[in-house]
């Protein structure tokens, strides 16, 4: 079905599909190759990958099944190694529909069966990455009359690299296949809408269109379309829609056509388990915004100068920086996970957003991964508060004892300690991005049984150390006393304090901040490592406990002090100590060359190839301490270089005044997604757009300087480079812009300019530059003296607004420090 309609500032034409009549006209077709005559004939037969005449069913340990009679086309050989072509001899089109049976890989560019006429590829098709064989075909009926051929390649050496091909006919018919599912519930059942946005008529309007491509696309003609006008063609023929303007242009001259895509597909089958076992069905939430795909384009031309001028502005302010461009874009890049199929917003599910690890990749919202992203929290911070108070204390919560399931999807219950410890903490920091308490006092009961839940499983003493299965990001539970796992568990602990003293329970504050204070100098006196110059992890005395880093140099060692940071708490650790075990990560964990690295060892998969430059998971410069429990998967783990960690201590060394390694680390990271050599929008760890990558934010937070705390009305900077002279944009719970410093001649000055939203005040500060010294502080709202109070602290310039201060957009703070 295809429709034109014009209102509102939008043209659109939108294609559909509806449950089409069964042509019940019998059947006619002719076989045009079979391969049962015990050779390929008058195909040609090109490389070794067919072999030198059908195959005789499945081989070796291929499960194949679909096929007629005995021979078929099938390239898997025992492995998927071999590549070659197979060249039919020409024939003529003269039915409309071409069928065949196919199966293997789904690569279509490497492996298809295609058709090919006056030289060109006009048609082509790939398996479902199954030896299944299923029917399927093409229309050709824009084609009968011509000479043509046909090619089936493999082009492929990867897994699942090879074609299987049978019972190619010419038909009256389409391909039959016995549907899954009614079409109305199918995934692609749904609609696409093509609009022009404006109050102008278009000139080109065409909703009958039987073929793509651009013949007669711009033929001048009136448009054959009418307001509301719907055409409906058979189910068994594919339709096209074309919408355009025709413009005249004198030198020199432009004119801008702005057009709109939107499209409508209700149906989603979960892939990974969601609640729900894979196949179950839900409706995509967004379905439900708008009841078609042409009424969701008409709700952007009602915004269309709103949407793009904003969008221009966060565009100009997020570059308009003093920072490297390289480091702009690999900070906000991993951010795009958030448009694949890792993000998916169910309405079946309450509107909860359904959360993989990666592509397909891990369902559940996993707690002990999602915890290292931070640049969805920054930017789009609405996402994360439902997110906790509708998955991890919702849906993944056990209200009778505080626990946390690691994935609320999955039957058996599983409490992950470093997800649950750094959910605790991604409360706190949900929290600051709101404008007041209102979250933190919705969910505070929930967080604090969440955390005492902690104690009582993994620290049943109180002492401050951990005891016990650990399971954690690893895939393993590890034992005994673990470096990073402690060092987040007092990192929560210290973030569940402060929300006490919010929620007004000090006494609850304190007797966590007392664990703090008990078992922060018992890690350092257990675990620190003079001679090494890092924390080691001291296994469980048991068979089954020997596993885990042991002695080597974990990439995670001080994670819970990187978290500190995010949220804007002092060290729990001594900083020399967090310094060092971060100099001894560069030391011992960066290679300039992970290929020499990988050599020896050769466990685990290879994110950083030969070439690259990355940060290792954990090195052994000391010797290693084999496991004795003969758990090998850590293994693996171990010797990677993973995204989502590396830009957690790169992000951590910038914080602490490590910023050349830091910004190593993360130059490494950039040259690996070279668009060369790999997809720039897409760092991997187990799967494509992995969400841990989101780490990488917090690398652009650390080298500002930013601290914000919106309930309580504080906001700070301290860029960690370039201070005399620095640029950036920033984020609030309510609002976003630019800051700026400058330092010269023993001054310093320090402003803020809100481009979007609101922004609610108490304090602003900025961390003293070497070289200035002040004693009084001048600013200016709009250039307009501003009542403040100046109090400088030890390292910083601090201003407070006792009254409070709201800004809006368009307006610019400034404050000069003399």
């Amino acid at each position: 079905m295809s429709r034109y309609r014009q209102r509102d500032g939008l043209a659109a034409v939108e294609c559909w599909a509806k449950s089409a009549t069964e042509d019940h006209r019998p059947e006619q077709t002719v076989v045009f190759a079979d391969f049962e005559g015990g050779d390929y004939g008058d195909w040609k037969v090109e490389g070794e990958a067919f072999g030198e005449a059908p195959a005789s069913g499945g081989r070796t340990i291929q499960k194949l099944s679909g096929f007629k009679g005995q021979g078929l086309v099938n390239s898997w050989t025992g492995s998927d190694d071999l590549q070659g072509k197979l060249i039919s001899p020409e024939f003529k089109i003269e039915q409309p529909y071409l069928n065949f049976l196919i199966g293997g890989g789904r690569d279509e560019s490497k492996l298809n069966i295609s058709l090919w006429v006056d030289g060109k590829k006009v048609r082509s098709a790939a398996g479902k990455q199954s030896d299944a064989m299923a029917w399927a075909g093409w229309n050709v009926a824009g084609l009968v009359g011509k000479q043509a051929h046909l090619e089936i390649l493999d082009a492929s050496s990867r897994g699942w690299g090879h074609i299987d091909i049978d019972q190619i006919v010419f038909s009256t018919h389409p391909a039959r296949q016995q549907p899954e599912s009614p079409l109305e519930r199918a995934t692609d059942f749904g609609a696409v809408a093509l609009g022009m946005l404006g109050n102008e008529t278009p000139d080109i309007v065409d909703i009958r269109r039987s073929e793509p491509g651009t013949a007669g696309l711009f033929a001048s003609r009136q448009s054959n379309a009418k307001q509301d006008e719907v055409y409906q063609r058979p189910f068994r023929e594919r339709g096209f829609a074309s919408l355009g303007r025709t413009l005249t242009l004198q030198p020199g001259e432009a004119q801008t056509v702005s057009f709109t895509l939107s499209w409508r597909f209700p149906n989603a089958n979960y892939v990974t388990a969601f609640g729900r076992k894979p196949g179950a069905r839900d409706i995509n939430y967004y379905s439900t915004r708008w009841p078609t795909a042409s009424d969701a384009a008409g709700a952007v031309a009602v915004r269309e100068s709103e949407l793009l001028q904003t969008t221009h502005s966060w565009v100009e302010t997020w570059y308009d920086s003093t920072l490297p461009h390289w480091f702009l874009e690999r900070t906000l890049i991993s951010l795009n996970c958030m448009q694949t199929q890792v993000a998916e917003r169910l309405a079946l599910q309450d509107g909860m957003y359904n959360l993989d690890e990666g592509v397909n990749c891990c369902p559940g919202n996993c707690t002990h991964v999602w915890h290292y992203a931070q640049g969805l929290a920054r930017i789009f911070p609405v996402i994360e508060r439902e997110c906790r108070d509708k998955v991890e204390y919702g849906k993944g919560f056990r209200p009778n004892d505080g626990s946390i399931n690691f994935r609320h999807s999955i039957s058996t219950f599983n409490d992950a300690i470093d997800g649950q410890c750094g959910t605790i903490l991604r409360v706190l920091r949900e929290s600051q991005m709101t404008a007041d308490h209102r979250f933190l006092e919705s969910i505070w009961d929930r967080t604090r049984l969440s955390m005492e839940h902690v104690i009582r499983k993994w620290d049943p003493d109180g002492d401050g150390l951990l005891a016990g299965a650990q399971h954690n990001t690893l895939d393993e539970p590890w034992y005994g006393q673990v470096h990073w796992l402690i060092n987040l568990y007092h990192a929560a602990l210290k973030a569940a304090a402060v929300m006490a003293r919010q929620m007004k329970q000090p006494a609850v504050a304190q007797r966590y901040e007392r664990i703090v204070a008990n078992g922060t100098p018992k890690m350092v006196d257990l675990l620190w490592n003079e001679q090494y110059g890092h924390f080691i992890h001291k296994p469980g005395p048991g068979k089954d406990e020997q596993h885990g880093s042991t002695n080597g140099c974990h990439i995670d060692q001080v994670l819970g002090e990187f978290w500190l940071w995010n949220v804007g708490l002092d060290r729990v650790l001594p900083q020399d100590k967090i310094r060092r075990a971060l100099e001894s990560l560069w030391t011992f964990n960066f290679s300039p060359n992970v290929g020499d690295f990988r050599n020896v060892m050769t466990d685990g998969r290879w994110y950083a190839v030969e070439g690259n430059a990355g940060l290792v998971m954990c090195s052994f410069p000391h010797g290693k301490v084999e496991p004795k429990s003969g758990k090998k998967n850590y293994a693996g783990y171990l010797n990677e270089c993973m995204t989502g960690f590396e830009w957690q201590v790169a992000a951590h060394m910038i914080w602490e005044g490590l910023v050349e390694k830091g910004l190593a680390i993360g130059k490494a990271i950039y040259d690996r997604y070279q668009p060369q050599d790999r997809n720039p929008y897409n760092e991997i760890e187990c799967s494509d757009h992995y969400a841990r990558a989101m780490a990488s934010y917090s690398a652009f937070m650390a080298v500002c300087g930013y601290r914000y705390d919106g309930p309580e009305g504080k906001l700070a900077f301290g860029p960690r480079m370039q201070q005399d002279n620095f640029r950036a944009a920033f984020t609030t719970a309510e609002g976003w812009g630019r800051f700026q410093q400058t330092a010269g001649r023993g001054v310093q000055t320090g402003s803020i300019e809100l481009r979007y939203g609101r922004l609610d005040l108490k304090e602003l500060a900025f961390d003293q530059v070497d070289g200035t010294s002040a004693n009084r502080a001048e600013v200016t709202l709009d250039d307009r003296p501003l009542t403040s109070r100046f109090q400088p602290e030890p390292g910083r310039y601090v201003v407070r607004f006792p009254q409070g201060l709201q800004m809006k957009a368009g307006q610019h703070l400034r404050a000069r420090f003399l």
